[in-house]
């Protein structure tokens, strides 16, 4: 390893959290490159130039922290590998790349069979989200980009991803994943260059979701107007199209499942030549809390927990 490192051993999670916005790192990787589903290159871009923090900690994330130990532990019991938790931040050490940090949850040491330092990389996750990990393909590509992160800014070869399946209590066997060199070229490329245009030069990425507009433009100013351009106006005609064609088809399906509904009459389920499921028709109880009867019954109550949220509708004439 030959990465350039920050103490982090004093910090709180808040001040090392704050530390990171000074710098891309694992999880940052795919959302700068447009390949993330759960944030936008534009939050980012909020958090990274201070505007805006959306990494608020909740009991999932503080989970991950304080099982990550246990984690390590395993991996140490059924490898044999000897696992260290570094207390340092690493930054790339080349200058031009030294936007780039790694938080790795541990290092594995030389062994018998790597001779050479790897990472070890911990997700607490659901069995549901990754029911195989057999090899590269079945990786995420959010961890994809952080492992590969991760080997670059450190100078590594390879990492083992582990995870732990929080909703069985479970370890599926380690992944090993080696360094893809043209992979780190093309990141190295692109995420630098994302840093310098939108983070140095404070140019904002485009707003590329539903959420990100919601964040740039939260309030509406009363009483305001704007003229619609052609290209807007032949947006505006292709959404009425395609609403019109939506309302049609909603329509169409449930005069489909009006005839399915209506041969099955009372029965659970409806099969073909094969005895093959098609659809099933089954009741069900379901308890639903009903906010108008707790409204009338404990007004004051209901007023000390009801919030107000404010909101944006879009509608078309």
């Amino acid at each position: 390893m030959n990465a350039n490192t920050i103490d982090v051993s004093e910090k709180t999670y808040e001040q090392w959290r704050d530390l990171r916005t000074s710098f891309l790192g694992g999880s940052d990787a795919a959302v700068a490159l447009g390949m993330s589903k759960w944030k936008s290159p534009y939050m980012l871009w909020l958090e990274k130039t201070g505007r805006f923090s959306f990494d608020a900690d909740n009991p999932v994330m503080k989970f991950g922290r304080q099982w990550e130990g246990q984690v390590r532990t395993e991996f140490s019991r059924r490898t044999g590998f000897e696992v260290t938790e570094p207390d340092q931040m690493f930054i790339h050490s080349d200058p031009e790349l030294g936007m780039l940090s790694a938080n790795v949850d541990g290092i594995i040491e030389p062994n018998q069979k790597h001779s050479k330092r790897g990472i070890l990389e911990i997700k607490c996750t659901l069995q549901s989200r990754i029911p195989v990990l057999a090899d590269w393909d079945d990786v995420p590509t959010e961890y994809q980009c952080q492992v590969m992160h991760y080997l670059n800014v450190l100078n590594l070869d390879y990492c083992y991803l582990q995870l732990f399946f929080r909703d069985s209590a479970t370890y599926p066997p380690p992944l090993l994943i080696l360094r893809d060199d043209s992979m780190i070229a093309e990141m190295n490329q692109k995420l630098s260059s994302w840093w310098v245009k939108h983070v140095e030069g404070d140019i904002a990425p485009p707003m590329e979701s539903s959420e990100d507009l919601k964040i740039a433009y939260p309030d509406s100013e009363p009483d305001s107007s704007k003229q619609a351009t052609d290209s807007i106006r032949r947006s505006y005609n292709a959404l009425k199209n395609v609403r019109e064609r939506i309302s049609q088809l909603k329509d169409l399906k449930s005069s489909y499942e009006h005839d399915l509904k209506e041969f099955m009459g009372d029965t659970e389920t409806l099969l073909d030549g094969n005895n093959q499921r098609l659809a099933t028709w089954k009741s069900s109880n379901r308890r639903r809390f009903s906010t108008s009867d707790f409204k009338d019954d404990y007004p004051k109550l209901y007023k000390e927990y009801a919030n107000t949220n404010k909101i944006r509708i879009f509608r078309i004439k």
